[in-house]
């Protein structure tokens, strides 16, 4: 479980990249198998890690991105690039996975904690 929470922690900056890099005009190039690949890499890393270091990234992180997603504006929501294999997408698509992307782990923690 304290792997899926990291997980989410090193996602938060991640959509604050994939937002810089659209509205620096690039597309996203990321393909399924190199973001499997990537979580491969980062579950192995994880694995050990201390959880005071992941917490204090989750809530570091989440304010982070939080104050990033707040700060943009409408034209800048609006922006739109290719995203890996999603296709063309708006920056407030992008935004909007750091909502998505926990609540689609969600599930495995509930079942971890036996809720």
């Amino acid at each position: 479980m304290g792997v899926v929470f990291d997980h989410i922690a090193e996602g938060n900056p991640q959509v604050v990249a994939w937002i810089q890099e659209f509205l620096a005009g690039r597309s996203v190039p990321l393909t399924p198998e190199e973001l499997n690949a990537r979580n491969a890499d980062h579950a192995r890393r994880a694995a050990t890690r201390p959880r005071a270091e992941t917490v204090q990234d989750l809530k570091g992180g989440s304010k982070s991105t939080s104050k990033a997603i707040r700060s943009l504006t409408e034209p800048q929501l609006h922006q739109t690039r290719e995203f890996a294999w999603a296709g063309r997408q708006e920056v407030a698509w992008v935004a909007s996975a750091a909502l998505r992307h926990p609540r689609g782990h969600l599930k495995s923690i509930r079942e971890a904690l036996g809720s």
